[in-house]
């Protein structure tokens, strides 16, 4: 019940467990040098080879997964049979195959391989000799604690020829984490969807739709009747009163070129549209309701444009409802989602959805792909401000350069001392985020930085034109605290979610290269140039600043900033501060407490931050680098124009 937002899916907007059987490995792996065929011997399975040929010589070849990035809980196993190459380890080398022949000295195994380097980080090849007999290749949080925070790909490697010269996939176990962008989003299983690369994707069928969408009110049930599709009511009930209901699709970014069409069958709903309307779906149906197609703005949770079905004669026949690129050109670069609402009942009061046709760059959207289990979604909160207008953006990463593989790479500031910021995001400070990134302000003038959130889903398109991501953290959150007691001075007790946060910064390679570490709620406005002003002074040492002289003179957690040998004790003791009895501290006084007892010394600063809770300062209080708390959209801004640049 309550508001709905960015839905969180039975898999969070992905699918976190097993793929298996030819529509679920399809779903998320894609071939490389020759096409993985699916085979129905030995119980089944993808293989690289043709049955005829699977010891003789052939094209090196790989089974790529969607990309995902490593989380301090991820783990993965990969079911397979065939035989063992002579090669047992890859670990180091460049994923170079180059479509050439195999060798006798090759490789068969699992390997995953590290998108930003092009290098296989880690391998285990096959042991086991047996067409009848599974073996499981598994890598656990050890073996990957080297890549969090790193974006990866699951490779299934077969570059070896000879007796057993032969590798089948049977099934894909993953946990922790979430496949993400540039995926192929095969989904249709009908040959429709294409390879890596194609901007075209098609969801038809049970398991395809369902890799897209996920249920809001009432599960939206696969029928076979009238060549079937998702349907919300029972064949036999479908003009009867029944539960409002959404069926939703995975959020995504829209593009300049994106453009999409749904293939649907049932009424015609009175109402024409539910444009600029707050998304709300409790209660029963009406007569009076709307049946249709409608486009929802995840940032503030109103349908933008929508489309009701306007046929209703007969059963058999087909309705494209079709959203061009000029119907969604005021929501490029937005986040949004694919809502499909039947408010209504009375005569022919039903609609089912046979097919969807998704035009445009696939790499900004993330399927849950579940061919396994059937996933229904779960309404979250979600600020409701009115929509926003588009505001040119005014970045620091106007410029790019490439690497040295010649891929677009957005140029970060250079200015001293060096801040790695990062933000713990909500559902409720999706909006702050998102226009900060918009308009690249706040931490997105940082050196380096990172949104942390429980959804992993876009937040705009970087100057390479590529979705920038969030970092998932599974960690459920508790109610705000007593502050004068030292409990908590953010919206939330969320200690366990920061020390968790920590974990993966500190696995994601970035802090040894920064001279400070600074936490920034997403509500606090921030200026990265007045913070360096105010850290200058004392880097180099380990050292974090206290900068609330209130109740004893407090280290307040809406702006934390560490410097990066304080971190480096941190990431020494860390497994000593996590057994301190901390649960009834708020994530600022775990950490005070933490360095206090192991050599950090604490600087006193009450000019960094303007915190209403502690010592306000107004917004054109240029000595100030912070000001706590603005939690919507337009006080924020209000602030950031009024305060001197």
């Amino acid at each position: 019940g309550g508001g709905l937002g960015a839905i969180v899916m039975e898999a969070q907007a992905c699918y976190d467990g097993t793929y298996e059987g030819k529509e679920g490995l399809k779903t998320v792996f894609w071939s490389f040098g020759t096409t993985w065929e699916w085979w129905d011997l030995h119980q089944g399975g993808l293989i690289s080879t043709p049955a005829n040929r699977r010891d003789m010589e052939h094209h090196q070849s790989i089974l790529r997964s969607s990309p995902f990035v490593v989380t301090p809980n991820t783990r993965l196993s990969i079911v397979s049979r065939g035989g063992v190459g002579n090669v047992t380890n890859v670990a180091g080398q460049m994923a170079d195959f180059s479509g050439s022949s195999s060798s006798k000295q090759g490789f068969l195994g699992v390997a995953i391989w590290q998108k930003a380097t092009g290098q296989w980080a880690v391998s285990k090849g096959r042991t086991e000799v047996n067409q009848d007999m599974d073996e499981e290749i598994t890598f656990g949080p050890d073996e990957l604690s080297k890549l969090v925070g790193l974006e990866v790909t699951i490779d299934i490697v077969d570059t070896f020829e000879g007796f057993w010269g032969w590798m089948m996939v049977r099934s894909l176990r993953l946990e922790g984490t979430c496949f993400t962008g540039e995926v192929r989003m095969a989904a249709a299983y009908d040959g429709t969807a294409g390879e890596a690369g194609d901007e075209d994707c098609n969801f038809h069928g049970e398991v395809g739709l369902r890799s897209f969408f996920g249920s809001l009110g009432k599960p939206w049930e696969w029928q076979p009747i009238y060549g079937g599709g998702l349907m919300n009511t029972e064949e036999f009930h479908r003009d009867w009163s029944h539960q409002k209901s959404i069926l939703r699709s995975v959020p995504f970014i829209v593009t300049e070129s994106t453009h999409f069409s749904i293939t649907t069958r049932g009424g015609h709903g009175p109402l024409n549209n539910v444009n600029s309307k707050e998304v709300e779906f409790s209660g029963d149906t009406t007569r009076d309701g709307f049946l249709g197609i409608a486009v929802r703005m995840v940032l503030t949770d109103h349908w933008v444009v929508s489309k009701n079905r306007s046929s209703f004669d007969t059963q058999d026949k087909d309705e494209v409802m079709t959203f061009s690129v000029s119907d969604l050109s005021q929501l490029v670069g937005q986040v949004v989602t694919i809502d499909v609402v039947d408010f209504f009942h009375g005569w022919w009061g039903w609609i089912a959805v046979k097919g969807v046709t998704f035009h445009g760059p696939c790499a900004t959207t993330q399927t849950n792909a579940p061919p396994i289990l059937t996933t229904t979604a779960r309404p979250r909160p979600l600020s409701t401000a009115p929509p926003l207008p588009v505001v040119p953006a005014t970045t620091t990463e106007s410029l790019t350069t490439t690497d040295g593989n010649g891929t677009c790479v957005v140029k970060r500031t250079e200015m001293q001392p060096s801040l790695y910021c990062f933000s713990v995001m909500t559902e409720t400070e999706i909006p702050l985020i998102v226009e900060q990134y918009k308009r690249k302000i706040s931490i997105f003038q940082c050196n380096d930085y990172n949104i942390i959130s429980v959804i992993p889903m876009p937040i705009g398109i970087d100057a390479c034109g590529k979705p920038e991501y969030t970092w998932l953290n599974e960690v459920k959150l508790s109610r705000l605290g007593d502050i004068h007691a030292g409990q908590a001075t953010s919206s939330f007790l969320n200690t366990a979610t920061f020390i968790l946060a920590w974990d993966t910064l500190l696995a994601g390679g970035k802090v040894p290269r920064n001279d400070w570490i600074v936490k920034v709620d997403p509500d606090a406005v921030f200026f990265s140039v007045r913070m360096r002003w105010h850290l200058a002074p004392h880097t180099g040492i380990p050292v974090f600043v206290k900068n609330c002289p209130m109740y004893g003179i407090k280290l307040f957690g809406a702006v934390e900033a560490f410097s990066e040998p304080a971190i480096a004790i941190y990431t020494r003791v860390r497994d000593q501060c996590k057994a301190m009895n901390w649960q009834g501290w708020g994530e600022d006084l775990y950490m005070e407490n933490c360095l206090v007892q192991h050599g950090a010394s604490a600087i006193q600063d009450f000019k960094q931050v303007g915190d209403d809770r502690c010592q306000k300062a107004a917004c054109t209080d240029s000595s100030v680098a912070a000001y706590h708390p603005f939690k919507d959209v337009g006080s924020w801004m209000h602030c950031w124009e009024s305060s001197p640049k």
